[in-house]
């Protein structure tokens, strides 16, 4: 069967709607039965005058015109120019008595597509027929012709979006400058998807506060050029970064959404939206840092094309701002090594210069006894500063190895702190400087929320002394007092004062009223560490414990030092499971330095303190501890030793399933970041073994990965508990006693 045959076939079946210009009744009822016998569902519109036939043509759309060639008083020709001009695409027949060859031609050669005399209307049909299909034809042919038109123009649209992405990534890439960098991204973004508005913004780690925005606008919203509030990362931006997925919405949609609003805190002076494209950047690390956002495009709503484009463009950003931030990275940090190693020479050799000076002094001259004793002592105070200073380095140089080590034995803080106290107080009166020193603790807090400062001198036998227990290394904790002791004396001018305050911190943020406030429940000491000196710029705050960073080079000038104590602090302070911050309203306010350190639970005679917490047996428990990190395993150890367990430890995966295969423990603790085998391999690997070689035994992951999706992660894993690091000895032995079935005595 060919083309042509099911065509006509398929426009037998379809209804025909033919538009009849005739002024004898009978004729046209001649002409309908003869049409009928070949289409049964042709319907049929017969009108007799230009007036009957224009409205006609107006209301219906017709299929077939057959016309009379003359009539009373309008004829077949004036017919057929109304419809050359109006519908040229319907193909016109005329149906005529006595319609001569001349006439024939002539009414050909104006545009009608053919004619059948009265004399033989049984070739009407297939005329009829012929004229329809071809009509259909053409006009599919159009269409085709169209959309291939159409086609060729999204295509070279396309193309040329594609040019304009390739030619804006290279121009976007060429930058190194963030601010340039976001600016070029948006004005390309606006350009190439044809859109009025256009919003980059880029955070850190989330941090909208910080974010760093660019906006541009075409001419239709010149006036909002000057507006500055930008978004706050509040709700439908929020979406776009949490979801990590781009949203395209036509204004109706984008309306309607419960989360469309976050334009800031003016609402009212944002410029209107006019749909919305959003697109996520997302790092090479896979980390949302902003999102790139279009509104009112200029013809239409937004397409997925117009996504695919943005998609790509976000890419090439996301890249480039990755690019530019790491160049930024490395300026300031080869800076940072610059004025670092600047500073070391300087330290190093202020020191040998004295030395050197008095060695030579004495190797050729005679000194009286007191010239004598102040070289030597100028000598061992040079010399001990310079052993402080190398002390320094290679602290860093083992910190950042991982090689620093704890050495964990039990010590008490009240006699810490009472020891850098006294090693420090010889310099804090040579500047005149008040040290004030404050032990405040739950019990004494009076109704009105005042601190009771009972004397500094606390009895070591005491239960206050006791209650300040912890597991630590001596030594590491002396230096971090010692350092931020130092520091605030050398920062706070001749009179100051300093304040040292230590607290014990209960387990609940508040204490209502009729509660408990034995100090028994206290998790942790608060050391917070004030002084009335240089203060810290606001801009400087939150790298105040980087490597190597100090706020400006004089700092090193006026009161030495290679700016690596604060740095050292905060790792000795994390390597205890402790936390410290730093607190300052400005240069010339002061500064505060705050840290807590866990403390061992005590359990107090109860006729002594009242009440007490119930006491946590863990006697004849066994429990594997898996850790990679020798400090925390040792102190995870340590803690569950002292509630009476016994601890197999582990420093791997494949040690810890060892373990417990063979010793069949009642619990696993277990770290989640390990090298080579995480601990969520570790624990689908537990769940495999057979119930009586430790498949079932109930497991907690510890961990520093603190987020609700990790704790969702890791009891999906098999693990029964998940415990944030750093944790508190009560909290771990309380988590262990639960999934162990013993109940607290007491």
């Amino acid at each position: 069967m060919t083309c042509k045959t099911s065509l006509w076939r398929w426009t037998m079946m379809q209804p025909l709607h033919i538009l009849l210009l005739e002024d004898s009744l009978l004729d046209a009822e001649l002409i309908q039965a003869n049409l009928r016998a070949s289409w049964s569902n042709c319907k049929l519109t017969r009108v007799e005058n230009r007036a009957d036939f224009l409205a006609a043509l107006e209301s219906h759309v017709f299929d077939l015109i057959l016309s009379d060639y003359s009539l009373p008083k309008f004829d077949g020709l004036a017919a057929l120019k109304i419809v050359c001009d109006r519908h040229p695409e319907i193909p016109f027949i005329f149906v005529s008595a006595n319609l001569g060859e001349e006439v024939a031609i002539e009414t050909l050669r104006n545009g009608a597509t053919d004619y059948v005399l009265k004399q033989r209307l049984e070739r009407l049909a297939p005329v009829a027929e012929r004229a329809v299909r071809e009509a259909r034809e053409r006009t599919e042919r159009k269409w085709i012709e169209q959309e291939r038109a159409q086609l060729l123009t999204r295509q070279r649209q396309y193309t040329g979006r594609l040019r304009k992405l390739a030619k804006a990534s290279l121009a976007i890439n060429s930058l190194l400058s963030i601010d340039q960098t976001l600016k070029l991204i948006t004005d390309q973004s606006r350009e190439i998807i044809e859109a009025h508005q256009a919003v980059i913004s880029m955070t850190t780690d989330g941090n909208w506060a910080q974010a760093i925005n660019a906006t541009s606008l075409s001419e239709k919203y010149a006036r909002w050029r000057d507006y500055e509030e930008l978004p706050d990362g509040s709700g439908i931006y929020s979406l776009v970064c949490r979801m990590n997925r781009p949203m395209r919405m036509t204004q109706a949609e984008l309306e309607s959404h419960p989360d469309w609003r976050g334009f800031g805190r003016e609402m009212d002076r944002h410029p209107p939206m006019r749909g919305w494209l959003a697109v996520p950047l997302i790092s090479r690390q896979g980390n949302n840092i902003g999102l790139i956002q279009l509104s009112d495009k200029y013809e239409g709503e937004f397409t997925e094309e117009d996504e695919a484009i943005l998609v790509q463009l976000a890419q090439v950003a996301a890249v480039a701002i990755d690019n530019a931030r790491l160049y930024l990275h490395s300026q300031e940090t080869n800076r940072i090594k610059d004025e670092f190693l600047a500073t070391l020479s300087h330290e190093l050799r202020s020191p040998l210069n004295p030395i050197l000076g008095w060695s030579k002094l004495l190797q050729t001259k005679r000194f009286d006894e007191t010239t004598l004793m102040r070289a030597l002592q100028t000598i061992e105070r040079n010399a001990k500063l310079q052993t402080h200073l190398i002390e320094d380095l290679l602290d860093i140089s083992r910190i950042i190895q991982g090689k620093l080590a704890l050495k964990v034995s039990s010590v008490n803080l009240i006699a810490i702190v009472e020891a850098a106290i006294d090693t420090m107080r010889p310099a804090a009166d040579a500047k005149s400087i008040l040290l004030k020193v404050l032990l405040a603790e739950p019990a004494a807090t009076s109704s009105n929320g005042a601190i009771v400062e009972p004397e500094w001198k606390v009895d070591a036998d005491s239960t206050l002394f006791a209650l300040f227990q912890t597991m630590g290394d001596p030594n590491r904790l002396q230096q971090i007092i010692w350092n931020l002791l130092s520091n605030a004396i050398k920062f706070t001018p001749q009179g100051g004062q300093v304040e040292i305050r230590l607290s014990l911190i209960e387990p609940e943020a508040t204490l209502t009223a009729g509660m408990s406030k034995t100090p028994v429940q206290a998790r942790y000491a608060e050391i917070a560490i004030s002084d009335t000196g240089k203060g810290i710029k606001p801009d400087f705050l939150p790298y105040i414990f980087d490597y190597f960073r100090q706020a400006d080079a004089s700092i090193t000038r006026v009161y030495g030092g290679l700016g690596l104590g604060l740095a050292i602090v905060r790792h000795l302070t994390e390597l205890h499971g402790g936390t410290i911050c730093a607190e300052s309203f400005g240069e010339g306010q002061g500064a505060t330095f705050t840290i807590r350190l866990p403390l061992l639970v005590s359990q107090p005679d109860s006729k002594e303190l009242g009440s007490s917490t119930p006491a946590i047996n863990l006697e004849g428990i066994q429990a594997v501890v898996v850790d990679d990190e020798v400090d925390t395993r040792e102190i995870i150890t340590l803690i569950l030793e002292g509630y009476g367990t016994r601890v197999i430890s582990a420093a791997s995966a494949s040690e810890a399933l060892e373990a417990v295969e063979q010793f069949t423990p009642n619990i696993l603790v277990s770290d989640i970041g390990m090298p080579l085998e995480d601990g969520y391999s570790l624990i689908r690997k537990v769940r495999e073994l057979a119930p009586d070689r430790g498949g079932m035994i109930p497991a907690i992951a510890l961990t520093a990965y603190a987020r609700p999706e990790d704790q969702h992660q890791a009891v999906a894993a098999g693990f029964q508990l998940h415990l944030p690091k750093p944790v508190e000895p009560e909290k771990l032995a309380k988590a262990v006693a639960e999934l162990v079935g013993r109940t607290p005595v007491g």
